[in-house]
């Protein structure tokens, strides 16, 4: 049997890629914990006047419609703070789901890592 998708567990690993903080996103992106995890995680790495941050999406699982609401909230905030988000390694099904949601637009993909620095 699967593990319910509405359970939501995810984790937020941080790191720093010649200077840029990167935050390694895996497991389900849902209502409650993980958005305020995700959340928390990017307002840490936005200190010290960071121009640029990268979301590595490629372990993310799952997405739910909280989870898609605070990525837009993120670039939002990201954007407000005098930075930029960028994507990167977004699974396709995740892709598929912000494309069919209209939200896609407003993120800036990277298939990589190395293009998004």
């Amino acid at each position: 049997m699967s593990p319910d998708p509405r359970s939501g567990t995810a984790s937020f690993t941080s790191r720093t890629v010649s200077g840029i903080p990167v935050i390694d996103v895996t497991g389900r992106l849902t209502l409650g914990q993980p958005v305020e995890r995700l959340r928390a995680a990017v307002r840490s790495a936005l200190i010290d006047g960071v121009k640029t941050l990268i979301l590595n999406l490629d372990a993310l699982e799952y997405i739910d419609s909280a989870g898609i609401g605070e990525l837009v909230a993120t670039v939002r905030f990201v954007t407000a703070s005098g930075a930029s988000l960028k994507l990167v390694r977004l699974p396709r099904r995740i892709h598929d789901l912000l494309r069919l949601t209209a939200v896609l637009p407003l993120f800036e993909i990277r298939p990589d890592e190395a293009s998004a620095l």
